[in-house]
């Protein structure tokens, strides 16, 4: 049977030691790395072994790391890849038989070399069964590679609806014999005593008497500008309305000369108020 074998920096040992006991038995190998214990990633050479398989350059693959979980997850990540991590030559039969895995991992930290190489040979030399339960598994497999269908959408909920936009409630009436009113107490009437006024009526003061009317009579000597003159009755009052005129009585007999003193109180300001 033609093989794919790599392996870490890790399993490096354990590959050389696998190796030429597969050689021994028959099998043709192709060693892909590493070949060193210089550290590397495990998943670039889990990535080269599946390409390997899934291409048809060989029949089955091998991996080792240091505790072969890691080999077997990066493999298994490749579309069509199979890869069982065994620890007993039991389960790495099962594992070919039941579930057709196409790719063997192993652990280089779990196994001694003698059991690994017991491992190995007890899962070349099984083959897949091809029964129909086991065939309905390996089939739900490949879906899970594909990408499960997209799930059903649940019927949308339906709105809420707003209060407002709620139907009315059915009013039930209910009927009921009426209630009496409360009697409320006679309230007693409100008297209040007569109000007396204490404050001292306003005395509206007394105007002032007005002096009696006074009137003067003045003679008065008038000196025209021919040199005539003539004697005039002028009368002076203390009290006169506004634009009243001053009443001149002319003299016809009487001394013409008048008195100094007469005409000064003649045409003094307090007659002429």
């Amino acid at each position: 049977m033609r093989i794919a074998i790599g392996c870490d920096d890790t399993g490096f040992p354990l590959k050389e030691q696998v190796s030429v006991a597969l050689e021994a038995s028959g099998h043709d190998l192709l060693d892909l790395g590493t070949f060193s214990t210089d550290p590397v990633d495990h998943p670039d050479y889990a990535r080269a072994v599946g390409q390997a398989v899934l291409r048809g350059f060989v029949d089955a693959g091998m991996l080792i790391c240091g505790s072969g979980a890691g080999a077997s997850i990066a493999a298994n990540k490749i579309r069509g890849i199979r890869a069982s991590l065994c620890h007993d030559p039991e389960a790495a039969r099962l594992a070919r038989e039941e579930d057709d895995a196409n790719v063997l991992c192993l652990g280089a930290r779990e196994v001694d070399p003698i059991r690994a190489v017991a491992i190995a040979m007890a899962w070349l030399g099984a083959s897949f069964s091809g029964e129909e339960r086991f065939a309905r598994k390996i089939s739900k497999i490949a879906l899970l590679e594909g990408g499960l269908p997209a799930a059903e959408k649940a019927p949308p909920r339906p709105a809420a609806t707003s209060p407002a936009a709620r139907p009315p409630a059915r009013e039930t009436r209910v009927e009921t014999a009426p209630r009496p009113l409360p009697r409320m107490p006679a309230e007693a009437p409100i008297t209040s005593p007569p109000r007396t006024l204490t404050a001292p009526i306003s005395v509206i003061p007394s105007l002032p008497a007005r002096p009696p009317v006074v009137s003067r009579s003045t003679t008065v000597n008038v000196v025209s500008r021919s040199g005539s003159s003539s004697s005039s009755k002028l009368i002076c009052s203390n009290r006169r309305p506004a634009g009243a005129e001053v009443m001149v009585e002319p003299v016809t007999s009487g001394t013409l000369g008048a008195r100094s003193d007469e005409i000064g109180e003649a045409r003094g300001p307090a007659d002429y108020r």
